[in-house]
């Protein structure tokens, strides 16, 4: 599905968005790993990122062992993948934006399924 979003809204990544002010030397954009040019919207990483904290808060909750901390950690983690991702250069904040909502969006009717058919074992 991801693939399919990102041909979809097929938008440019940083190196090619500032390609000629890069080229005239207006413009650096840190760049590491391989040099990405297209389909940028949304990042997945960012999706999975959040789809993970989403499914670890749900599970915590469920147990009756989420805390503030281990709440603010999980979700701390995850925004760090995706500012990782604009820092190395692959992504646009709006396309971390995007992801992480997508990410959310995506884990909750997982969880909401897995919570039906566990209600009988409880």
């Amino acid at each position: 599905m991801l693939n399919w979003l990102k041909s979809s809204f097929h938008t440019p990544r940083p190196l090619e968005f500032y390609a000629d002010d890069i080229a005239a030397g207006r413009v650096y954009v840190n760049v590491m790993f391989e040099r990405l040019f297209q389909n940028s919207m949304p990042s997945g990483h960012t999706q999975t990122a959040f789809t993970v904290a989403t499914v670890l808060l749900w599970a915590y909750k469920r147990a009756g062992k989420l805390t503030f901390w281990n709440g603010c950690f999980v979700c701390a983690l995850a925004c760090a993948v995706g500012l990782s991702r604009v820092y190395v250069g692959a992504h646009f904040p709006v396309d971390v934006l995007a992801g992480a909502g997508l990410g959310v969006v995506t884990a909750l009717p997982s969880c909401w399924i897995i919570a039906y058919y566990l209600k009988g074992r409880d």
